[in-house]
């Protein structure tokens, strides 16, 4: 299975995904699994006294026998009782199969976790390269153009048209009283005039510059939130791929306990023979054993070897009967 940016997310999410509903369902179904009990707990105790009733033997004394009409009363409880038992089972078998499917899905995708590739995280890491490479070209083409946007206060030549238009208010009134010649009111008017469009030239340049910058800055917090799901993709993968080659090991680890044990089980062997029908050597003391305490590794128990001296004896016999017909 090929493993990648977007299966290790999916997983990861679903994962995330089961839990919260998990952890939001299992108090739900516990509080309905607990009405369901109760229900039938109660129509247990009063069939149970039917029952009890109804099965005394012929000679038994009848004291506190059961009326016909208690009989019909405790009948219709019942029936009554396994409405409401029927009601709770309606809302709490489809939680209940929700969740075990739910829990179910969850441990398996605990117990199958997929295995990337050396070839499928080189492919993501080679990804986020180049998303960074991306990233920082546009932070640089950001720069640039901000750099490159005139150095115009705005703020300052709408001032400056404000006073403008103080001054063509008060010559106009000049001009109307005679006071002052109609050149002048219209000089001060193309002056106003041309004000505006330098201020609307520059505002709608500021305006551009402006929405490029923003525009910049969408496509950067796009990218960024793309790394930043890639990169956790790519941990993620990383984590898989760690985690196939730590089980690899760990049979490794368990193969070499096993192959420990075997060998001071052929060691107790070589030891007998020598004592027995070699020149009476002891190759190590009959006390000897193998602790081992794989401490922190999930999985692996201590365990103490000792050697099987009956057995060692056997296999001894084995050995020399070998040794003196010849054979390997």
């Amino acid at each position: 299975m090929i493993v990648t940016i977007e299966t290790a997310n999916a997983r990861r999410a679903r994962i995330a995904e089961i839990a919260g509903i998990l952890e939001k369902k299992q108090p739900e179904l516990h509080a309905h699994n607990a009405l369901v009990d109760n229900w039938q707990n109660q129509i247990n105790h009063i069939q149970l006294q039917l029952d009890k009733d109804a099965h005394r033997a012929p000679h038994e004394i009848r004291t506190g026998s059961l009326s016909n009409d208690e009989k019909k009363q405790m009948a219709r409880q019942i029936r009554a009782l396994r409405e409401q038992l029927n009601d709770a089972l309606a809302v709490y078998e489809p939680m209940r199969d929700e969740v075990d499917a739910l829990e179910a899905e969850q441990r398996d995708l605990y117990r199958n976790p997929p295995a990337p590739r050396a070839t499928d995280l080189k492919e993501a890491h080679d990804y986020i390269g180049a998303m960074n490479v991306k990233i920082e070209q546009i932070k640089q083409a950001a720069e640039q153009a901000a750099s490159k946007a005139p150095d115009v206060n705005t703020d300052v030549m709408a001032t400056a048209i404000d006073t403008l238009l103080a001054e063509r208010d008060l010559m106009a009134a000049d001009v109307d009283m005679g006071s002052k010649p109609e050149g002048d009111l219209k000089k001060i008017t193309a002056q106003l005039a041309r004000a505006k469009k330098d201020l609307t030239d520059a505002q709608d340049v500021a305006g551009i510059a402006e929405a490029t910058q923003r525009g910049y800055q969408r496509r950067l917090d796009s990218l960024e939130s793309e790394l930043h799901t890639a990169t956790a993709g790519f941990e993620t993968m990383l984590s898989l791929w760690a985690r196939d080659a730590y089980q690899g090991e760990a049979k490794r680890l368990q193969a070499a306990i096993q192959n420990t044990e075997k060998a001071l089980n052929s060691m107790a062997s070589y030891n007998e023979l020598s004592l027995l029908s070699g020149d009476g050597s002891q190759l190590f003391s009959y006390s000897a054993s193998v602790r081992i305490e794989p401490r922190g590794i999930t999985g692996f128990d201590n365990e103490t070897f000792t050697p099987d001296t009956d057995a060692a004896r056997k296999s001894a016999e084995q050995m020399l009967a070998k040794v003196i017909n010849g054979r390997d």
